[in-house]
């Protein structure tokens, strides 16, 4: 089936209609459980970096918005002990997905960040994906979109429940990010991603980080010259 079917859609990913390549990207998305995680990862990945190159914001959106499948069936298969198959075409993808985190839209920027608890479930995806993902923090904390920066606090909120992420993990990666926005004396809108990620991460983070590092610039910003 695969063999005559990949080409088949290798041939519809150059048509000219931007709505056929939508149409074909959630297609496709859905063929990964039918094929299986090996067959996914050898003919389905390469057809979807292709349509995460597509200059159309709604192709690269359609891909984004149906990988959670895909990386839950090759995340099962790898966590059972098949990841020699699945391990290369994880890491082209973390890849891939790390260079969205800068696309030159902010519902692509968006989307791809709302990934990471999905990714953080899988132990394959994990080591390469969360793993990376700390050179993206800056970037999602500092967006110039504050839904962005706003779900980025909340993100990490979520990948901080799952087994396997600990205080310390969030005081390695996530704290930095968070004390470094102290000192963005030109937006007072991020600035204020750190008085949102104390709040939201305080269950998380352990009372040390709250009390010596993240309390006292808190505190220091009650004389911010921005009343908001």
């Amino acid at each position: 089936l695969s063999e005559r079917l990949v080409p088949t859609l290798d041939q519809l990913l150059h048509d000219e209609t931007i709505d056929e390549r939508v149409e074909l990207a959630a297609v496709l998305m859905g063929l990964a459980e039918p094929l299986g995680a090996s067959v996914a990862c050898s003919h389905l990945l390469p057809l979807m970096r292709m349509l995460l190159d597509d200059t159309n914001t709604n192709v690269r959106l359609a891909v984004i918005n149906g990988l959670r499948p895909f990386i839950l069936l090759v995340g099962s298969e790898s966590d059972a002990g098949s990841a020699g198959a699945v391990t290369g075409e994880v890491g082209e993808l973390g890849a891939m997905l790390s260079s969205l985190a800068t696309d030159g839209n902010w519902r692509v920027r968006h989307a791809t960040l709302l990934l990471l608890p999905t990714l953080a479930t899988s132990a394959a995806f994990s080591a390469v994906s969360i793993s990376r993902a700390p050179a993206d923090f800056e970037t999602w904390a500092t967006d110039k979109c504050a839904l962005i920066r706003s779900d980025w606090v909340r993100m990490c909120a979520e990948i901080a429940e799952v087994p396997g992420y600990s205080s310390a993990w969030l005081v390695q990666h996530v704290l930095p990010v968070l004390l470094r926005r102290h000192a963005d004396t030109a937006s007072y809108e991020k600035r204020a991603v750190l008085l949102h990620g104390m709040a939201r991460l305080a269950p998380h983070l352990g009372v040390r980080p709250l009390e010596e590092e993240l309390l006292p610039l808190a505190l220091s910003m009650a004389t911010d010259k921005v009343r908001e």
